[in-house]
């Protein structure tokens, strides 16, 4: 299953949804923010109980961003340039342009 999550170019934002994984769903929290020195976007993400999961990953395009943990069984997240195919990176003003796609099995 693929989940698809829009983004936009609110500097701080967190907000909650649900993946259907293994016939169950399971809740999680994103965090969304600017990182000013290395000019690029990053996610936290939390589980159903706010509890911290994965903090710190870059919103850089051409990879898995969950690869590394997938001992957690969390799935793959890739963040996808859906607007102008020109922008190979999103930066600051340019997010709208991406979105994140989260692949369960």
């Amino acid at each position: 299953m693929v989940n698809k999550i829009n983004l936009t170019s609110i500097i701080d934002q967190t907000f909650s949804m649900t993946i259907s994984w293994e016939d169950k769903n399971r809740s999680f929290t994103i965090h969304q923010s600017w990182n000013e020195e290395a000019e690029y976007w990053t996610i936290d993400l939390y589980d159903g109980n706010y509890r911290s999961l994965i903090m710190g990953i870059p919103l850089l395009c051409g990879h898995d961003l969950l690869e590394q943990y997938q001992y957690m069984q969390i799935g793959s997240l890739y963040i996808v340039n859906t607007g102008d195919s020109s922008i190979e990176q999103p930066s600051l003003m340019d997010i709208g342009n991406f979105e994140l796609l989260w692949v369960t099995e």
